[in-house]
């Protein structure tokens, strides 16, 4: 009976030996995978935002830039919102629960702005000068810095300035989808 007896705790003990080595392999197993993006490479604007996804890895996640003057980022569950801070590349870095990383190649390129035939004008007070917006999506909106200086209106692309007072200001040129452009204009 004593003999049973040991045999059953041998056989216990075993078990248990092997249950043990069976999680302890199980959990080896969670840091044998690699973190997916979807896409692998982000193209964006300055001051604009994209987004990428991780798959792969153990939530929650974490993301670090190379160089948060180019790019930085924030993670959400497995969305990545990729912010362009300059022109430029960096890599974000996200890693995972069980400090399983991967990268993400950034690329940051400058916001596009409107242009002008005449980026810079000079103007009689009392007279007029008309620039021509050169690209952009009509309709186009315009703003005066300093409408004591110089006021503008714009038609079918073309800004005319009228000076008011010598002066210097700026003249914003907004297009339909929020791209803006700057004329200087010196009042005489």
């Amino acid at each position: 009976m004593k003999l049973m007896n040991n045999f059953r705790m041998m056989a216990l003990v075993l078990c248990g030996l092997g249950v043990a080595a069976f999680a302890a392999c199980d959990n080896d197993k969670d840091n044998d995978y690699t973190l997916n993006f979807s896409p692998e490479e982000v193209e964006v604007v300055a001051e604009a935002t994209s987004t990428a996804t991780v798959s792969g890895g153990v939530a929650p996640y974490t993301v670090t830039s190379s160089n948060s003057e180019i790019a930085t980022a924030t993670v959400d569950g497995s969305t990545i919102t990729v912010t362009g801070a300059g022109e430029g590349s960096a890599t974000l870095t996200i890693t995972d629960k069980n400090k399983v990383s991967g990268t993400i190649s950034v690329t940051v390129e400058a916001a596009p702005t409107l242009s002008f035939d005449e980026p810079e004008v000079e103007v009689v007070a009392g007279e007029s000068v008309e620039v021509a917006v050169e690209n952009g999506t009509a309709p186009y909106t315009v703003e005066s810095e300093d409408e004591e200086v110089a006021t503008a209106t714009e038609e079918e692309g073309t800004i005319t300035i009228v000076g008011v007072a010598a002066g210097t200001t700026t003249i914003t040129v907004t297009d339909d989808d929020e791209i803006s452009g700057t004329i200087s204009v010196t009042v005489e």
